[in-house]
Formats: structure tokens, sequence, C-alpha cells
């Protein structure tokens, strides 16, 4: 991650570095096929004689501008003088034709006229293609230059732009005026001459247009400079360069340079159905569309062209204020190239608060080879937003990268938004980032997709300055793509997140403003058997993220490290193991804030057949399942089941929720013998189950339930909680119910819930409840019972301080099998009301042993009678452990081996187990003295929660006490 902060921070100034090293050295690369430049520098703008005083094969020689006009570098002539009268005027518009077009090394060609013509359109009709290696002006202010020559446009190296309005170039085939007026620029086809404006370039034909033998594509271009400002279009189309098709535009090892201006690209397909596509003239849409309404061309039967920048080709309109790169085209690939849009000016109120630096709409867009888009704010302009709207596959590769940066100075980055129908991300350093290094804040990165596939590559929004990292939001989910360039749907896929992939949100050390968030939001399933690996800010996930193992290899693991995870609208994190016999890849949450899962959301691991099943590990500050939800893990397997382990400050499992694990078995299947996972839950503060939550393992098969082993300050089982560990099975093979420890440093307090261990078939397991201080037992049960079959009940311990229980049931009782031992260890006392019930009993087995280990006991009519008939009170001698029926408080006869025995009318010792240490325990009696008024008193203060206070002076003096 360190190599990534580093990158990230010097990338822009390294590729501002590598090109500025470019230029100034010369190295350009010129493909072999091309034209020779250095043909060009003779005269080459002659006539066709079709429109003005001109004659056919007339050469436009040099003159001088009109009195008052210069070219931007002050010249006031021109070595081609194209005046209005050399074409024909109609309304504002000026129209010439040309049979070449073409301007060498250091010379210029000039339009010239009146200051009302709003649009100059000139057309080559000739077969060679327009080669632009000198300066195309015009001294017409405001006036927009068309050129069209379908036989190709050439821009070299010292191409450059001096006009007062909008530059159009084009490989068209003509230029519709409204509805009326067109004007081809074939000479075979009738143009229509009108006032109106130019409404559309359009291109006619299904099949190819022939280029020369040589020609890289249809508007090449090696260098372009725009010296006034104004916007540049150029819209080419896919084209036969002897047996090649080739671009309809490609950039290659140039600049193509208008600062604080725009620029578009437009490329269209070879082919055309039905014969006709047009290419607004509006630069704010370009949209491409068929001829007319009538022609029912749809969006997606346009084809559009190819467009690539390489070589170190750039398109560059950074200034002051930034411009903007609009480009529409079929695949769009950009190769050791860039596209930079940087602001680097003062506040200029005219400027709208967010603006659009770079929007792309493409069928497909490739950037690598440390090919970027790159949009960036140095001063107080905040920077602008890059768009890229792909129909199909957008792939970053091998050191591409898309990044806004807020690099110096007030002015916040832009944001990145990308919709495309696949989004790939391949390569170390790769992918998409937002950055703030300054007191402006970073951008967010919005990606909406049907399949996100990232392998060593990046989504990174960090800050190291005052500014605040922007938000990352990453959506799968199916739609429409918000386009008017392509037509296609999004159809949820999957998400692929490999290798040392990272989705990260970073403050760094030294940096005051916040990282930003996280927000993944899926459609339907996805990550199927991959890694999903997450580190960064927070994260909101509202769907599926899902890996499954089908085959016999491995499976992938899930795992995110972030601030706070929250699932919601019936969410799901799943990885399966459906057949392999090797250890799935676990879910493991490593976070720092809170893990919420709601509204039926689930995390679950899953194996079936022989697999293993995969473990789930969730590390947070607090953990929060609620609303029907569920954080489980499930085997219907002869593998193991995974375990579920969470390391948390605080718990809690509330209106229904479910902490599980469980072993199942398939109906009409046979038993698997897998056994439950195991639940393990370390707190350092508290835990609460409450509103029917539920914490449980259990098994339906020949394998073992699961344990539950949860630790923490303080436990409470509230409204109608559960904590269960069960054996649901009938066969002979049932697997036995697993245990079930409670340890609450503080506290456990468990009211109108259940702690219960069951089997049907088989063994329940035991409960151990342990607690330092008070354990409270009201208006709940624990129990282990096994209510059928053979299999004996579990043994119930309970080991605090204090021991309070109040209206409750505590049962380890049998059917056929033996009832378990109930044992209490309490230092200081232990309090059971009237109307608690013990019972250790079995129908037809024996009885377990009710052991009491504390100085302070009052077990009033709490101790359940044996299943025999009540004796004469001579038979209790012969008996242990018997209790009358009838009366309020219980009168006992002991004896012990080797000693006397008492009367039943005597002062008593407790008739059972007891031990008057701690450390020793023994079956000799302990003889008591108190009085009634004593104990009263100090079981009213008990359970008087005002009066609990009182409890630890009382412990010390008040002894058992028999009416």
């Amino acid at each position: 991650m360190d190599n990534t902060r580093s990158y990230l921070i010097v990338r822009s100034v390294l590729i501002k570095i590598h090109f500025f090293k470019f230029l100034c050295v010369g190295l350009l690369i010129v493909p072999a096929q091309l034209l020779n430049l250095s043909s060009v520098s003779r005269a080459q703008v002659t006539l066709d004689g079709t429109l003005g005083i001109g004659t056919p094969g007339q050469e436009v020689g040099p003159g001088n501008l009109p009195s008052g006009k210069s070219l931007a570098n002050g010249a006031t002539s021109t070595d081609h003088l194209i005046t209005d009268s050399l074409g024909a005027r109609v309304g504002d518009n000026l129209f010439h034709s040309f049979s070449n077009f073409s301007i060498g090394d250091g010379k210029s060609a000039t339009f010239t006229g009146p200051d009302s013509i709003a649009n100059v359109l000139s057309r080559v009709t000739g077969p060679n293609a327009s080669i632009i290696n000198g300066t195309l002006a015009s001294t017409i202010d405001n006036a927009n230059i068309f050129l069209l020559n379908p036989a190709g446009v050439i821009f070299g190296p010292n191409a450059k732009l001096d006009v007062k309005g909008a530059f159009y170039a084009t490989t068209a085939d003509f230029v519709q005026l409204n509805q009326d007026g067109v004007f081809y620029a074939s000479l075979g086809e009738d143009s229509v001459l009108t006032s109106a404006e130019p409404e559309a370039f359009g291109f006619l034909g299904n099949t190819p247009p022939p280029l020369s033998p040589t020609s890289p594509a249809s508007v090449f271009v090696e260098g372009l400079r725009v010296l006034n400002e104004n916007s540049v279009t150029v819209i080419g189309r896919d084209a036969i360069a002897g047996t090649e098709v080739v671009d309809g535009i490609a950039i290659n090892a140039g600049k193509l340079q208008n600062p604080n201006s725009h620029v578009h690209l437009v490329s269209i397909g070879a082919s055309q159905s039905p014969n006709v596509a047009q290419v607004a003239v509006n630069i704010d849409t370009l949209a491409v569309r068929g001829l007319t309404s009538q022609d029912e061309v749809t969006q997606s039967q346009i084809q559009l062209g190819g467009i690539s920048l390489s070589q170190e080709a750039q398109i560059d309109t950074s200034g002051v204020r930034g411009g903007g790169v609009v480009i529409r085209g079929g695949k769009l690939t950009l190769s050791e190239s860039s596209i930079l849009v940087n602001s680097t000016g003062i506040i200029d109120e005219s400027i709208d608060e967010s603006w659009t630096a770079v929007d792309i709409r493409t069928d497909s867009l490739i950037i690598k080879d440390g090919g970027s888009i790159e949009a960036e704010a140095f001063g107080s302009v905040d920077g602008g937003d890059i768009v890229l709207l792909v129909n199909e596959s957008f792939q970053i590769r091998e050191g591409g990268l898309v990044i806004t940066s807020a690099v110096s100075g007030s002015g916040n980055a832009g944001e990145i938004k990308v919709h495309a129908d696949e989004v790939v991300i391949s390569g170390v350093l790769t992918g998409i980032a937002s950055q703030s290094l300054s007191d402006g804040n970073g951008g967010d990165i919005n990606i909406t997709t049907s399949r996100l596939e990232m392998d060593t590559g990046i989504l990174f929004s960090q800050t190291s300055g005052s500014g605040h990292a922007g938000n990352i939001e990453v959506t799968i989910q199916e739609g429409e793509l918000p386009t008017t360039s392509t037509q296609g749907e999004i159809s949820p896929s999957d998400l692929q997140i490999t290798g040392n992939a990272s989705i990260t949100t970073q403050s760094e050390i030294g940096s005051t403003g916040d990282a930003g968030e996280i927000r993944l939001t899926v459609g339907k399933e996805v990550g199927k058997a991959g890694e999903l690996t997450f580190e960064g800010g927070d994260v909101s996930i509202r769907g599926t993220i899902f890996s499954s193992i089908e085959g016999t290899g491995a499976g992938g693991k899930i795992q995110l490290k972030a601030g706070n995870l929250d699932l919601f609208g019936s969410s799901l994190i799943q990885v399966q193991n459906l057949n392999s016999s090797q250890v799935p890849g676990n879910i493991t949450l490593i976070l720092t804030g809170n893990l919420s899962v709601e509204e039926s959301s689930t995390i679950n691991t899953f194996a079936r057949n022989s697999a293993p099943g995969a473990n789930l590990n969730i590390t947070a500050k607090e953990v929060n399942l609620t609303n029907s939800s569920v954080v489980s893990t499930t085997t219907l397997s002869d593998g193991p089941g995974g375990n579920l382990t969470i390391i948390a400050e605080n718990l809690q499992v509330t209106d229904k929720g479910e902490l599980t694990s469980e072993a199942r078995l398939i109906p009409n299947e046979a038993i698997p013998s897998g056994n439950a996972g195991n639940i393990n839950v370390e707190l350092t503060g508290n835990l609460l189950v409450s509103k029917e939550g539920k914490i449980a393992v259990s098994t339906t098969t020949a394998g073992n339930g699961g344990n539950i082993t949860i630790s923490g300050s303080n436990l409470s089982l509230t409204g109608g909680a559960s904590v269960t560990a069960e054996s649901f099975s009938q066969s002979n093979d049932a697997g036995n119910a697993g245990d079930i420890s409670l340890e609450g440093q503080n506290s456990i307090f468990i009211e109108n819930s259940t702690v219960t261990t069951r089997a049907q078939n088989a063994v329940a397991g035991d409960i151990k409840l342990k607690s330092e201080n008070l354990i409270q037992i009201i208006d709940s049960s624990i129990i282990s019972e096994v209510p059928e079959g053979s299999g004996s009940a579990g043994r119930i311990n309970i080991d605090p301080q204090f021991i309070i229980v109040k209206n409750s049931l505590i049962d380890s009782s049998a059917n056929f099998g033996d009832g378990g031992d109930v044992t209490f260890e309490a230092d200081a006392a232990i309090l059971i009301d009237p109307f608690s019930k013990i019972d250790t009993s079995s129908r037809f087995g024996g009885s377990g042993r009710i052991n009491i280990r504390a100085p302070i006991q009052n077990l009033s009519e709490t101790i359940a009678s044996l299943p025999e008939e009540v004796l004469k009170v001579a038979g209790l001698f012969a008996e242990r452990c018997a209790a009358q029926k009838d009366g309020k408080f219980s009168s006992f006869t002991q004896g012990t081996r080797g000693g006397g025995l008492l009367g039943v009318s005597n002062y008593l010792s407790s008739p059972l187990s007891f031990s008057t240490s701690s450390s020793e325990a023994s079956s000799a009696t302990a003889s008591v003295t108190g009085s009634k008024d004593a104990l009263q008193e100090f079981t009213w203060k008990l359970f008087n929660p005002e009066k609990t206070e009182d409890i630890i002076e009382h412990c010390a003096s008040i002894p058992l006490f028999r009416s």
C-alpha cells in the first residue's frame, strides 16, 4: 500500500515530466506508412471551379490580409489567401470547394471575408487526403470553419489552428443544413446550399470508404495546437486502407493541445444500415442518429468506429479554467497516451460549481500501458468530472489510470463516474483514483456495472492534505446506460476482486482531512469462485456477495477490512463449497468500526456433499444483528461445518436476529456425518440478546452439534431471547447436542429467556454459567434435557459470587437416560424464591444430583420431588435427599456414612451435598443457626432492586434458616 500511495502522489508529475522530455528532444515516432510530410512544403490549395470565381485546378496563392487583420503570430500576409470571392455565399454561410487542400510545414492558408459570415464550409472533392502541417487560419471574427474531405485528413506535428470560431474537420460525405439544405463533398451529388445553420454531418454507404493504402486512419493527428481557445471537433469514419480496416480517428506520437477550450472526437463505423448515419453539430451532445425520423434507425443500429491514442500521444485542454474533452465512438484505446484536463487558475464566477472535464461514451474503452485520463485542480478552480459511459467492456490494464486530483490551492477534485457493462482493472498500480494533496477535497468515485473484475488493481481515494478524501461507490446492478450515443443494458453478473487488488479510502499520516466512505451496492449474485477483498472506509451493501466452489478446486475468500459495514435490504455475503474436499476460503470481516446486519440480511458459509465448510470470522467494535437477519455457518455435508467467531466490544442480537451454526440433512438423501461448527464470542464489553433474538448451534444429522462459548463483561438475555444447543435427529446415529458456556465477568442477567441444550435421541450438552459477581435468572429456564430416547441430560453448573433465581426453572431431566447434575457454586449466597424449581429427574433412568456449595442458601420449595409417593416420616430415615410434599419451607433428615440420624423436628443442616470451603467439597453436615426475621429481611431486600445495595452487608451475617 505504501507503493500505491507514493505512486498516486507523483503519478501526474511523472507523466508531465515524461511528455515534457518527449517534446523537448523531438522524439516524434512517425509510422513508415505515412505520407512524406516534407512533400507538402509546396502549395497544394487548388480550386475545383464549382463555386465562386475560381477555375478548375486554380492554385490559391499568397496575399496580404485585409486591413487591420493579422494572424496570431502577428503576420499580415499568408501563403494561401482564400477570399470570400473564391466561394459562394448564401446568407451567413460561405461555401468553398477545393480539388486539393493541404498546408506545408511553415506555411499558412487563411480564409477571409466580412465579419458577418457565420460559417465557412469547405469541401475537398479530389482523391487526396488533406495534410495540414502548417497553420490553418481565418480572419473572420467568430466564424466557424468546416473542412470536409472523405479521402482523409492528416494533421502533422507542426499543425496549428488560428481561427476565430469553432473548427470542424471530418471525412463525412455531407453537411446537413436544417431540413432543406445539404452540402455534399462529392460532385456527383446535388447540393442544396442554404443560409441555415449546419446541423449534422452525414455518412453514406454500407461499405467502408477507400483511403490511400498508406493512410493510418481517416483522420490522423500527429500534432495540433489551437491558438485562440476555440473548440475543435474531429469526425472520422472507419475506412479501408489497402486491405486493412483503419480507425476513424488516430492520434499518434503527438499532442493535440487546445488550452481552456474543448476537443471533440467522433468516429463512425465503416458500414451503416440503412446506409446513413449522422453526427449532430451540437458540441454539447455530439449525438449519433439516423438521417430522418422516417428512416427508423435505432441507436443500436448505428455502428460506431474506432479511436486510438498511441505512442505517447496526448490530448490536453488544460488552462486557467480548464477545457473539456468529449469522445463518441465504438472502440477507444489509449496506449501509452493520455487525456489531460487540468485547471490552474482562480475562481471564475462564470464557471459552474461542477463541470465535466472528460465525457466519453463508447462501446468499449481500453486504457493500457501507462495510458491515463486525468483531471486535476492546481488553483482555486475546482477540477472537472470524468464521465465514462461504456456500452460493453471498460478495461484498465498494465499501469493504466483514471484520476482526479486536488493538487494545490483550494480547488476540489472532480468526480469520476463510470457506467459500463463490464469493468476490468488488471495490473500493478493500475486503476481509478482520486486524491487530495491540498486544501481541496478529493472527488468521489462512482462505478455502476454488471461485472467488476479487479486483479492487483486499485480503486483508491486518498487525502494527504487538509481536504477530505472522496467516497468510493460501486454499484453492481442491471439497467440501461445513461447515454445517447450508444444503447445497451447492464445485466448483473459478478464481482471478482483478486490478487492484491483493493478498494481503499485513506487519510495519510499528517493529514487533517477525513478518509472517504466505500459503498458497495450489488443488485444480484456476484463474485463466484473468486476472492473479494476490500480495505478502506465505510461499506454499505444492498445485494449479494457470493463465492461458490462447484468443482474440486480451492475456493476464494471474502475478506473485508473497513471502518463500518452495513448490510440491509435482504443482502447476502456467502461462501459456498458444494463439492470440493479442499478447505474453502473463509469470510473474514475486520472492522475498526461497527458491523450492522439488518432487514433480513445474511452472512453465511455453506458446505454440501463431502465438502468442509468455511469459517466466518468477525472482528469489530460493535456487532448488531437485527430485524430477522442471520449470521451463520451451515453444513449439509460429511465434512465439518465452519466455525463462527466474533471478537468485539459489544454484541447485540435483537428483533429475531440469529447467530447460528448448524449441521442439517437433505430430505430423501443419506444422512450426512459432518459436525456443526462452533460459535465463539469474545467480548470486552457486553452481550445483549433480546426481542426473540437467538444464538444457536444444532444438528439434525449423525454429526455432533457445535458448542457455544461466550465471554464478556455483562451478558444479558431478555424478552424471549434464547441460547440453544440442540440435536434433532431421531436416527440411531444421531449426533450429540453441543455445550453452552456463558461467562460474564461482571454479571449474567437472564429474564424471560431460555438457555437450552436438548437432544431427541442423543446426549444433551452441558451448560455452564460463570461470573465473578452476580447471576440473575428471572422468569426464565435453564434446561439440559432429553425428552425422548435413551440419551442422558447434560450437567448444569452455575458459578458466581451471588446467585438469584426467581420464578424460573433449572432442569436437567431425561426420559430413558439419566438426569444430569445441577451444581450451584456461589462464594457468597444463593437465593432461590419459592416459585422456582430445580429438576434433575429421569422417568426411567437415574436422577441427577443437585449440589449446592455456598455459605448462604435459601432453597424454599425449589427442589422437585423424586418420582415416588411420599413416605411416612420413619421411612425418611433410610432415604437421602427426600423432602416433605407440603409446607412453605422444606424440612429434611440427613444421614452421613458412619454417622447417626437426626430427627425431622430438629434444626438441620442442608440436606444436599454441601461444602463450607470453595476449595474442598465435603458430604459432612454443617450446623446452622439464625432467625426467620433475619432471612426474611434479607430476601425482601434481595428481591427489591432499590435495596440491593444492602445485599453484601447481610451476606456475612445471615445464616441458613429452617422453619
